[in-house]
């Protein structure tokens, strides 16, 4: 069985996220525990020296602005590395056989055996395949390519290891 499919810049960050997830590499960053810390030193101290509250209100919004630019600047990110990425962009097809699966674009293929495939999740919007541990994200958004070949491939998928089925 073969299916061809492209990936966009949010299918891919949805893709890489779970696969930190997965992986155990979504940390929070030291200098997010700093901000943190540090807003709630600033208004401890705000408290005891009973300054105005004005002053710590806008203290506080300045930290927290901070600290959503800093989570928005993540994906900002990986959309950057999904669009200068030639491979990200090619066309991705999975062929299916009786030892495993296969990934092939125009510049590389990759083969990973049923027992190997590190994860595969289900969700109501993508399917997401991860072939190995280290190597390899693939989201086939499913409102794109709703159909018997998707179908069928998860069902093989299904039989074959472990889905993981969810959000």
């Amino acid at each position: 069985m073969k299916l061809s499919f492209n990936m966009n810049a949010d299918d891919y960050y949805v893709g890489l996220n779970y696969k930190l997830n997965k992986n155990n590499m979504v940390k929070i960053k030291p200098s997010v525990i700093s901000i943190i810390l540090l807003l709630i030193i600033m208004n401890v101290c705000y408290i005891i020296l009973k300054l105005p509250m004005y002053t710590l209100l806008l203290v506080d919004i300045f930290v927290i602005v901070m600290l959503a630019g800093a989570l928005i600047s993540r994906k900002k990110t990986v959309k950057n590395q999904f669009n200068t990425s030639v491979i990200l962009h090619d066309t991705h097809t999975i062929q299916t056989y009786d030892e495993g699966i296969e990934v092939i674009n125009s510049y590389e293929k990759m083969f990973a055996p049923w027992q190997s495939i590190f994860a595969v999740k289900n969700t109501a919007k993508y399917l997401i395949v991860l072939p190995t541990y280290r190597k390899g994200v693939f989201v086939i958004n499913k409102e794109q390519y709703a159909g018997e070949e998707l179908d069928a491939l998860i069902k093989l998928l299904q039989t074959k290891t472990t889905v993981e089925e969810g959000k």
